[in-house]
């Protein structure tokens, strides 16, 4: 039972991982015409997609058509002129890289004690929780140490929250029972970030909702701000990308992450649809990096729904489309996780 927590656990690393890997690159904004990407790992040229990063080591191209945006780490957006072919130290000068896998709930994902958890800004966040089959309502109450602060009683799987300010530093917890059962089915811990941090966020988001790009494109340098090696803003980044969900975005990589948002949330069944989604898109595009990044997801629903056999064919196709990306370092974690489930 400790292993298959484990599992689970390193799964949600990977996605994680995929998120937050923005702090030691660049990230693909706008794309138009013939643009190609050959990754450090990789000796081909293969299609670049919107929303792609670009590593250390990458080569982009672009045809004699083509025009590119990326997003340094240092926040500037940089053109990508026809006919250019650029390495990272072209695009970013300066660009200094970090490693998003030394995060601080790396030992907790380890050794099975990860909990749904969000940070928050609002003093009103929209909270949400999974739903649960025949239940006509649902009993909604944040707790302090085991102390009601609030409740209420809720017909829908969201409600936004009316009680007194959250406050830094304290642990609250969001816990939801059905009318049939007095045991929270779901729990979900909230982490006030401090306002000197809020205020810096807000300057981020005011930044970037003033540039000149799609809204796509800033969904995806919101979620790049929301969720990073310091910040775990998920429902932040949940809500931008619904709103751009809802517009029918056709851009893989916009519902894979929105498939992680719901998987860190708890939402799984609502995580498998957008992994589902995003994987046609992307199979629809031959966009091998979101077709595996896709397949990964899926694989972390198939463990969580204890369909183990499901999970190692998912990350088994998985690890040979991020060998065929050039992506071997992402290859190495899915035979990590594919030794685990044998074991």
């Amino acid at each position: 039972m400790k292993n298959y927590q484990i599992l689970i656990n390193l799964l949600i690393t990977l996605t994680m991982i995929s998120v937050s890997n923005i702090a030691e690159a660049a990230r693909i904004l706008e794309l138009t015409g013939e643009v190609t990407i050959k990754r450090k790992d990789n000796q081909d040229f293969l299609p670049a997609a919107k929303g792609m990063i670009i590593q250390y080591g990458d080569l982009i191209k672009l045809s004699k058509t083509a025009k590119v945006k990326v997003r340094c780490a240092n926040k500037k957006i940089k053109p990508l002129l026809p006919g250019d072919i650029s390495g990272l130290n072209n695009i970013c000068p300066g660009n200094r890289t970090t490693d998003p896998r030394v995060g601080s709930i790396f030992a907790e994902l380890l050794d099975g004690s990860y909990q749904y958890q969000t940070e928050i800004m609002s003093d009103q966040p929209i909270l949400i929780w999974p739903s649960i089959k025949d239940a006509d309502s649902y009993q909604v109450k944040i707790t302090v140490e085991e102390e009601i602060i609030w409740k209420k009683l809720v017909n829908d799987t969201n409600i936004i929250y009316n009680g007194s300010a959250f406050r830094p530093k304290v642990p609250y917890v969001l816990s939801v029972t059905t009318s049939n059962d007095n045991s929270p089915f779901y729990q979900l811990r909230l982490n006030r970030v401090s306002f000197f941090i809020q205020d810096t966020i807000q300057q981020e988001i005011d930044d970037i909702m003033a540039v000149d790009v799609s809204e796509e494109a800033k969904a995806l340098m919101l979620v790049d701000v929301y969720v990073n090696q310091n910040q775990q803003l998920y429902l932040d980044a949940l809500k931008t990308l619904e709103s751009i969900v809802k517009t029918e975005s056709k851009t893989p990589i916009i519902h894979r992450l929105l498939g992680d948002m719901y998987l860190y949330l708890g939402k799984i069944e609502a995580a498998k649809t957008q992994y589902l989604q995003s994987l046609e898109l992307a199979k629809s595009r031959e966009n091998i990096e979101e077709i595996a990044a896709s397949q990964t997801g899926l694989a972390s629903v198939a463990v969580i729904n204890q369909q183990l056999e499901t999970a190692k064919t998912l990350l088994s196709q998985a690890q040979e489309n991020y060998k065929r990306s050039g992506k071997l370092s992402d290859a190495d974690l899915v035979q990590g996780y594919l030794s685990l489930i044998d074991n």
